[in-house]
């Protein structure tokens, strides 16, 4: 496998184009796809990923940062690449060297952006970002007056001449969520409000585009010209649409391997702060995975791993780099593999039950692994390609 079995993650190419496959199907053909590649793709390698997605047909991709996007042109990447975030001024030179789209997020900084590209020749290609509801970034459009004085500024932006209007959009907030379906409606309201002023106004601004992963399986109104998968892209899903969710396949498994094998009596302790005694004899295994690869430290004594296909439970404290299991009744060896995220035979550990663990979203689970876990890309059944960051 070409690198040293402690923790890695498996990456299934397969999954990986299957839940793409699936949501250009679920948008139809007139609808471009955006995939969000921000935080190394959800944990998952940006560069791999983009790979694949782009040989599938992809011609966006969203980033979070101008270092993230220059990272991904500087790995070859010829797509468009939108920062979907606010950025400060410094990004200026980043956007027009790299062809990177900026978002806008007010007129001020429109007007800055536009004085920089004039001063050097170009023109930098932007997205109008509106704030529908979710008070974050954009121009106000919550009423019918915010939505004039938007289209009022955004008239304005298209006719700067070191800008390139490519787009407007907006990001809902609850569209994942099974009680969210009237501000999710009230968002697309104020959202296609401002699209109908400029449309009266023969104003052209590229594509529209709202539809986050929970609008793509909750809201096909507000698909318009392009969506946006990000988490669902990944095969995880944790809001509204549980049918919808089992139609996607996690793209992403967390593994690690046995280092030592023993036996303790009843009344030992383990680990860190003695959390952790038995009352009876055990047979523990040490797994090498911590809090330092992104393993929550949160699932001491309460998480589970599977080895073998069995359920092991952790014991005592997730440390650094290494975790105790209770491996009692288990037929194992030191050196066999652990599954910490995904199937081994009929069970599962999935990313969500981490996270309910770990009281946070299945996001923070996949984005926090750490650069010294390798990626292993899978296709076919067979490894592809590796990437290790240290």
């Amino acid at each position: 496998m070409n690198f040293i079995k402690r923790c890695w993650a498996e990456i299934s190419l397969d999954n990986l184009l299957f839940n793409l496959e699936k949501i250009k199907n679920t948008v139809g053909d007139k609808t471009e796809i955006m995939c969000v590649v921000k935080a190394n793709a959800y944990g998952h390698g940006d560069k791999i990923v983009v790979r694949e997605a782009e040989k599938a047909g992809v011609r966006y991709f969203a980033v979070a940062s101008a270092d993230e996007a220059a990272h991904l042109r500087a790995l070859g990447s010829k797509a468009e690449i939108i920062i979907l975030g606010a950025c400060l001024d410094d990004c200026f030179q980043y956007a027009v060297e790299y062809n990177i789209t900026l978002s806008v997020c007010d007129i001020d900084f429109a007007r800055r952006l536009s004085a920089y590209a004039v001063s050097v020749g170009k023109r930098a290609k932007v997205h109008i970002k509106l704030n529908t509801g979710m008070s974050r970034v954009g121009f106000d459009c919550l009423n019918e007056n915010q939505a004039e004085a938007a289209a009022d500024m955004i008239e304005e932006i298209v006719k700067m001449n070191g800008l390139s209007v490519c787009g407007v959009f907006t990001h809902f907030s609850v569209s994942d969520e099974i009680d969210g379906a009237e501000y999710t409606q009230f968002q697309l309201d104020n959202f296609n409000s401002v699209r109908r002023i400029l449309d009266c106004r023969g104003v052209y601004v590229g594509m529209w585009h709202c539809a986050n992963s929970g609008a793509i399986v909750n809201n096909p109104e507000a698909y318009m010209d392009m969506v946006r998968p990000g988490i669902l892209l990944y095969g995880l899903y944790n809001g509204a649409g549980t049918a919808a969710q089992n139609a996607y396949k996690p793209v992403l498994e967390l593994k690690t391997v046995i280092t030592q094998i023993r036996e303790i009596d009843e009344g030992m302790s383990v680990g860190y702060g003695r959390t952790y005694t038995a009352k009876c004899r055990r047979r523990t295994a040490v797994i090498s995975i911590g809090y330092g690869d992104g393993y929550p430290r949160s699932l001491s004594g309460q998480g589970r791993v599977l080895v073998n296909g069995r359920y092991a439970p952790i014991i005592g404290r997730v440390c650094m780099d290494q975790t105790v299991i209770d491996i009692t009744g288990i037929d194992c060896s030191v050196g066999d593999n652990v599954t910490v995220i995904g199937v081994d035979g009929e069970n599962f550990v999935s990313a969500d039950e981490i996270a309910d663990i770990d009281k946070t979203i299945n996001y923070e689970i996949v984005c926090g692994l750490a650069l010294r876990v390798p990626r292993i890309y899978l296709k076919n059944g067979r490894q592809t390609d590796i990437v290790k960051y240290i």
